[in-house]
């Protein structure tokens, strides 16, 4: 099945905008720490939830 190839795709994916998103917040804009990783946190894990969600396990109807 596809499920587990996409699953991968995602979390390394995740895992890359992550860390350079964070890097880009605090060595290029000067945030503060913990704002930037707060940040970063909230919009990573939104856009993976969503990204699994609808991609990567599709959306399944359960309702029969």
């Amino acid at each position: 099945k596809k499920t587990l190839p996409r699953f991968f795709l995602v979390a390394v994916s995740a895992f890359v905008c992550n860390e350079m998103l964070l890097y880009f917040l605090i060595k290029h804009l000067n945030w503060p720490y913990q704002l930037a990783l707060a940040v970063v946190l909230i919009t990573v894990a939104g856009a993976t939830y969503i990204v699994s969600k609808y991609w990567a396990f599709g959306m399944r109807d359960h309702s029969h």
